[in-house]
């Protein structure tokens, strides 16, 4: 069976990265006051010169966690197009993001029980997470 490779928008990878992998991105979110944002979306350039500047300002930026809506949206597409899943999740230390996917993938391997679905908690972020993933793809 082929695997897929999926991870979440904190392993900051560009966009030519993301396409030359063919790899999947759970975007997380970030709020500036109560409006909420995507720190991924596929295929736009964010500009975060504004988010940058809040916080230069010592203003209040919150983040959050990936909930189930999230995995759905991108888990889901790649097991109903019958790939097995690598997932690489940012740091249980530093967010809830991984058990909510591992709470999510438990559903997902009684709908898809042929499926092979591997969650794998990076311990990291940024570039150690972005470093994790590259040497899956590397590896695949």
């Amino acid at each position: 069976m082929a695997w897929k490779i999926i991870t979440d928008s904190s392993a900051n990878l560009t966009d030519a990265q993301i396409a030359e992998y063919g790899v999947e991105i759970l975007s997380l979110k970030y709020y500036i006051g109560d409006e909420g944002y995507e720190s991924y979306i596929k295929g736009e350039k964010i500009d975060y010169s504004n988010v940058y500047k809040i916080l230069r300002e010592k203003g209040k930026i919150t983040t959050s966690l990936a909930n189930r809506e999230d995995c759905d949206k991108v888990i889901l597409p790649v097991l109903e197009e019958g790939y097995d899943a690598l997932i690489l999740s940012f740091s249980s230390g530093l967010s809830g993001t991984c058990q909510t996917i591992i709470n999510s993938v438990e559903d997902y391997k009684e709908m898809f029980p042929d499926r092979e679905i591997v969650v794998v908690d990076t311990l990291c972020a940024s570039m150690g997470q972005g470093l994790l993933v590259h040497y899956a793809v590397k590896l695949k």
